[in-house]
């Protein structure tokens, strides 16, 4: 696995944003458990700000990874746009979960899952994945490049 050898601004800026929203991913379940089982209301709150912080730096991530897709591809792009519909989902669920707490059924799950990818768009900002031969005897992209 190769790290990511473009320093531009707009990669190095998706590395610690992305790492920042991964961070903030793993705050919130934190914060509901606070309101839910500490008694704590002003948590929920919080919650709420930071879920909608998150949806608001997902879109400036989904941004730099297009400006540095050079240096991702553009799948990394794409798992951001997948990443905003379904943290738009999860703010949704959160809201009807006021109402209806089965929604939390839903939400609880979906949580889970935006923080597997989350991570695994941070991961994908720092390491170079393309090209990657899984079968030893078919060389990669880097030795097909040396071979031509």
């Amino acid at each position: 696995m190769n790290r990511i050898a473009d320093t531009s601004g707009p990669v190095r800026a998706y590395q610690a944003l992305s790492l920042l929203v991964v961070a903030l991913f793993f705050l919130q379940p934190v914060l509901a458990g606070q309101f839910q089982y500490n008694d704590k209301p002003d948590y929920i709150d919080i919650h709420e700000i930071t879920a909608n912080a998150i949806f608001a730096l997902l879109i400036l991530q989904s941004v730099l990874a297009l400006l540095a897709r050079r240096a991702f591809g553009i799948g990394l792009f794409a798992l951001n746009l997948l990443i905003i519909l379904l943290a738009g989902a999860q703010i949704g669920f959160g809201y009807a979960a006021r109402d209806n707490p089965d929604r939390l059924a839903i939400h609880l799950p979906l949580g889970v899952a935006l923080f597997g990818l989350g991570l695994a768009a941070a991961l994908f900002g720092w390491f170079d994945l393309r090209g990657q031969s899984t079968n030893p005897d078919e060389p990669g992209e880097e030795a097909a490049e040396h071979v031509a």
